[in-house]
């Protein structure tokens, strides 16, 4: 049998219930709260239990999961273009030693350095997009600092 306690005149809790709890939290953390609560139109209260539930129910397990795979994924992605990088330095030095392809010195200087501005290019505007997408992900619009 369910126990039952008394919370106020009227009013019983029973255990399966949710449970009231309380918490203090340091000012600075408070203005935070509040200024995300006003941002959202809801109460402090909502948004800490917004939070915690977030936390500790199965999206926050699944969130944390999402987050683990985007690293991996970064990270492969990364290796990929270093090993791509690396071939084609490899494949240059191949050709620069060989008189058989028929390209001059000068021509192939010019080859790796516009590939190797192309590759910095690409890796500059892929990272702006990562911290773009990372910001976005935050639920007070603050970018995530590593």
């Amino acid at each position: 049998m369910v126990e039952n306690r008394a919370v106020s005149k009227g009013t019983n809790e029973t255990e399966n219930q949710s449970k009231q709890l309380a918490v203090r939290f340091a000012p600075e953390v408070v203005a935070l709260i509040e200024a995300d609560a006003a941002a959202e139109n809801a109460s402090p209260t909502e948004i800490v239990r917004a939070i915690v539930c977030e936390h500790y129910g199965a999206a926050g397990e699944q969130t944390r999961l999402i987050g683990e795979i985007r690293d991996l994924i970064e990270d492969r992605f990364r290796h990929t273009i270093y090993e791509i990088s690396r071939t084609r330095s490899s494949l240059y030095n191949m050709v620069e030693q060989s008189e058989s392809f028929g390209l001059d010195l000068p021509k192939l200087k010019e080859i790796q350095q516009l590939s190797r501005e192309d590759a910095t290019n690409y890796l500059k505007r892929l990272d702006a997009e990562i911290d773009r997408r990372k910001g976005a992900a935050q639920p007070n619009g603050e970018a995530r600092r590593e």
